[in-house]
């Protein structure tokens, strides 16, 4: 194998590989669903002031059963996945009030902490994967970069509908020779 890349790849042959495995401890709280619910006030002090990854899952429209709905990330948790899912899972309505969309409901939501050098590509990763609908449309188009190939998530605790593992060489296009096989 001397010379090929990490990826290429012979069909029902097998590549030396070096991966770097992260793990990701994902705690958990459920979103009352009710009118003029603060997400901020369900959330309390139990999202930690430290820099990681957070899900939104729950019921959709266009899915059948409990999918990941939104990822995203954050220097501090604690102040931005309140600010962030208020801004992509609500709408305004007459008189300023704010509600969730119509179309979503049995709403949890999920973080993990993550040291900060980590959590562009770890969230890459988990937008590649788990493709949600409020922010990942355009998401698989682009190929992950090479310093994301790497890394191998394991995700455990109250992981709820992400996967159990995503690893970035996953994501990549493998080679055959001079052709492209995608996973």
């Amino acid at each position: 194998m001397a010379g090929d890349s990490p990826f290429t790849v012979k069909i029902g042959g097998r590549v030396q590989y070096s991966a770097q495995l992260v793990a990701l401890w994902w705690d958990a709280k459920q979103i009352p669903e009710r009118h003029g619910v603060s997400i901020r006030s369900c959330l309390g002090r139990r999202v930690p002031t430290a820099p990681g990854v957070y899900a939104v899952s729950g019921r959709h429209d266009a899915q059948a059963g409990e999918t990941v709905l939104y990822i995203g990330k954050a220097d501090n948790l604690r102040a931005r996945v309140p600010r962030s899912l208020t801004k992509s899972l609500y709408e305004d309505h007459a008189f300023g009030q704010r509600t969730l969309y119509s179309d979503i409901w049995d709403l949890t939501i999920r973080w993990a902490r993550l040291e900060i050098d980590l959590i562009e590509p770890i969230e890459r990763l988990l937008l590649m994967s788990h493709s949600p609908p409020f922010n990942s449309q355009l998401v698989r188009l682009e190929p992950p970069k090479v310093r994301e190939h790497p890394y191998v998530v394991m995700s455990a605790g109250r992981k709820g509908p992400l996967l159990p593992i995503v690893a970035g060489a996953y994501q990549a296009p493998w080679q055959n020779g001079n052709k492209m096989i995608h996973p």
